[in-house]
C-alpha cells in the first residue's frame, strides 16, 4: 500500500510540473507587471561601485499607480511614470517608450562617496524616454543610449 501511495505522489507532482515552462535568462518579461526591487549597477555605461557598508541604490516601479519609489543612495525618492503601450525601434533593438516625473526626495545631507551615486543618478532618472526588460535586468535610455542599468534583487 505505501508504495502505491508513493508512486501516486511521485505521478502527481510530475504531472503538476509537466505544464510549467520556466523563463530562460535574456527571456523578455512584456509588461512591468510585478512590484520588483531593482539594484542600480550602472550609469551612463559605468558600473556602480558601492562602499562596504553602504546600502545599494534601488527603485521599485508600481505599475497599478505608475509611482516608482526607492533609495538613492543617501535619501529616499519617489514619483509618476508613464509607459507606453506601443515598442518602437531604437539602435536596432524593439524597446518601450518610457517617461518618469521630476523624482521627489527627502533631503538628508551624507557622506560624499553617498551623495556622489545620487548626485550622478537623479538627474538622469528625469531623462529617461525608452526601457528594456528582461526576466533579470532592467535598461533605461535616453533616446538610443543606455543611461541607467538595474539587476533584479
Amino acid at each position: 500500500m505505501r508504495k502505491v501511495i508513493f508512486i501516486f505522489v511521485i505521478l502527481c507532482a510530475m504531472l503538476s510540473c509537466s505544464h510549467y515552462t520556466a523563463p530562460t535568462v535574456g527571456e523578455p518579461w512584456p509588461d512591468l507587471d510585478k512590484e520588483t526591487v531593482w539594484q542600480l549597477t550602472s550609469i551612463r555605461g559605468r558600473e556602480v561601485r558601492y562602499a562596504e557598508e553602504q546600502q545599494l541604490v534601488t527603485i521599485l516601479l508600481n505599475p497599478e499607480s505608475h509611482g516608482y519609489s526607492g533609495f538613492a543612495g543617501c535619501n529616499q525618492y519617489f514619483g509618476q511614470f508613464q509607459e507606453s503601450k506601443t515598442d518602437c525601434q531604437v539602435s536596432g533593438k524593439t524597446l518601450r517608450e518610457f517617461r518618469f516625473t521630476e523624482p521627489g526626495c527627502t533631503k538628508v545631507r551624507c557622506p560624499d562617496n553617498e551623495m556622489s551615486v545620487e548626485d550622478k543618478f537623479l538627474p538622469v532618472l528625469s531623462k529617461v524616454t525608452h526601457y528594456d526588460l528582461t526576466r533579470y535586468t532592467l535598461i533605461f535610455y535616453q533616446n538610443d543610449r543606455e543611461v541607467l542599468r538595474f539587476e533584479r534583487q
